[in-house]
């Protein structure tokens, strides 16, 4: 590695350090999905409005989850 190379990454890094302000996760909803299939919530927004609350994305059923051996 040279100096230049290091001083690039510092300097990329302090661009997406001020341009990341707000960081928004994203799922394929199968997490809300398996909410609704268990819980007794009518409103899959209030399910959603719930998971953002709990801090909470991650499907809720083993059944739901790859298991790679």
């Amino acid at each position: 590695m040279t100096a230049s190379s290091v001083e690039a990454m510092n300097t990329i890094g302090e661009l997406f350090d001020k341009t990341a302000i707000y960081s928004f996760p994203g799922t394929s909803g199968q997490d809300l999905d398996d909410i609704d299939l268990q819980s007794t919530i009518e409103s899959r927004v209030q399910i959603l409005e719930d998971c953002l609350k709990w801090s909470a994305i991650a499907p809720t059923r083993p059944n739901t989850l790859i298991i790679i051996k």
